[in-house]
């Protein structure tokens, strides 16, 4: 057990004050059960109170024990590999009996002192409270209370543990309902992860780029999720939810009965080499398989109406979107088919082999992070494109850009970063140009403007679309207008 109940080091100096000594070798503590957590692996956290047996320093502390039973009045410890126990450990009379010399382990006893990292906010309905972040982003372990000033804890914020990058463990109360989109995201140390009885949501990415997390645990008695070989799942196995990024197979093959792959479910799943798509999925939610480096190869069952898989790239069943197109792919250059109408979300995303993209004259929509982060040097924008979505083009190596005459609106950072861009040429048809669509574009010299400037200076542009050019003007079919 005390791999299961390691706790990080910066709590392990533990002080119980008013404590009274039984023995020179022994202390005790009064102490009164007030609830119960499960951690997982038939590991529970005892959570108890102790009340200060003298004036000198009142009030009351808050402890966690970790048991195999939830609340059972005799808890047993594993013997600790580095040291000893004569006996196993007991409550009887709500009173707890300890070697001295581990008085300070934090696998025998660990105060509440997590709470005092974690911010809260009252919900609408002023029934609960929220876990809003995260003050200690070098904390090792949280534990979320059940109860905060008198009501329970419900929900995990968006991004509230993002980035505590030394984060091995979360305790959940179960009280916990929900779990927000990027709440544990760039935890690259979270390396355990037990979703308790009640919780009955988790967005999208909650979970983002979790290097050491390879395999999710589940209450048996939650309803809504399940856990089949690490993978979490919706309770009735039709959703995948989230495949851990650290887990080291090779090769995955959806279950039978899934019909839907969340989004950002497979993101950055930095082993998985070849996956397969089983009869029965008809919805692949955008960006889900993207950051997979070393995937090489996507397989389809045969009968699956929904999609298809042609020279590698993952499309629809009527080849007019883009679903995924692997890593691995062994090719410079890929020109799609005439039938392509949509580039999907993360298609190409940090594709780093690809050198050349052609797009068909038909293609209306490259959504958001479509092509991001590749390599491409070479790349068509037909004029029937309208929609270039956020992100879509982030870091792209080209050096021209000509975007299409139809497109109304530049997305937010759409071109953000292309550090090789040096012309940039705009249509009249545009009308909006968002936050840092080209900031960061530092070899930009040469940006064209195919109307007047009049017709420039009514275009909704925000502050900050782009920075660090390498030139301050703007060349309009009848005269420069400064940046």
């Amino acid at each position: 057990m005390n791999k299961k109940v390691a706790i990080c080091t910066s709590l392990m100096m533990i002080f119980i004050i008013g404590a009274c000594l039984v023995s020179a070798s022994h202390f005790s503590t009064s102490l009164s059960r007030a609830s119960t957590h499960e951690a997982g692996n038939n590991c529970y956290w005892n959570h108890y109170l102790e009340r200060s047996p003298d004036e000198i320093h009142p009030g009351c502390k808050e402890y966690w024990i970790c048991c195999t039973h939830p609340g059972q009045d005799s808890i047993v410890f594993e013997e600790p590999s580095h040291g000893h126990i004569s006996n196993p450990l007991s409550v009887p009379d709500s009173t707890i009996s300890f070697l001295e010399e581990n008085r300070d382990d934090p696998r025998y006893l660990y105060p509440l002192g997590t709470s005092d990292i974690l911010t809260f906010s009252l919900n609408k309905s002023k029934t609960g409270y929220s876990v809003e972040s995260c003050t200690n982003k070098d904390c090792e372990l949280v534990v979320v209370p059940e109860f905060y000033e008198g009501l329970p804890v419900t929900e995990i914020k968006h991004i509230c543990f993002s980035s505590c990058k030394k984060l091995q463990k979360t305790v959940f109360p179960n009280t916990l309902i929900k779990i927000g989109g990027m709440a544990f995201a760039y935890c690259e140390s979270l390396s355990e992860m037990y979703i308790t009885k009640n919780i009955q949501e988790i967005e999208d990415s909650a979970f983002q780029e979790c290097y050491a997390l390879s395999k999710f645990e589940v209450s048996p008695d939650n309803q809504y999720f399940d856990v089949v070989d690490g993978v979490l799942y919706s309770k009735q196995h039709t959703t995948l939810v989230c495949y851990p990024s650290g887990k080291l197979d090779k090769e995955y093959s959806l279950l039978e009965t899934t019909i839907s792959i969340s989004d950002y479910a497979f993101f950055q799943s930095r082993h998985l080499e070849r996956l397969h798509l089983n009869q029965a999925v008809r919805i692949i939610s955008g960006n889900s398989l993207m950051g997979c480096n070393k995937l090489e190869e996507i397989s389809i069952n045969s009968n699956n109406q929904y999609f298809t898989v042609d020279d590698c790239l993952l499309y629809d069943k009527m080849q007019e979107t883009v679903v995924f197109c692997p890593m691995k792919v062994a090719r410079s250059n890929v020109v799609l088919p005439s039938t392509v109408k949509t580039i999907g979300s993360g298609a190409f995303s940090s594709n780093t082999t690809i050198k050349t993209l052609t797009l068909p004259p038909n293609v209306t929509t490259i959504e958001s992070n479509a092509i991001s982060l590749t390599s491409i040097t070479s790349i068509n924008f037909p004029n029937s494109i309208l929609t270039i979505g956020a992100f879509a083009c982030t870091g792209l190596d080209i050096v021209t850009l000509t975007l299409p005459n139809k497109l109304s609106t530049i997305e937010t950072s759409s071109f953000l970063t292309c550090k090789k861009l040096e012309t940039l040429n705009i249509p009249r048809s545009v009308t909006k140009i968002n936050d840092g669509s080209f900031k960061y574009c530092e070899k930009l010299s040469s940006v064209n403007y195919d109307g007047t400037i009049s017709d420039w200076q009514s275009i909704d542009i925000c502050d900050d679309w782009g920075s660090d050019f390498a030139t301050n003007v703007v060349h309009c079919n009848d005269g420069d207008v400064l940046l």
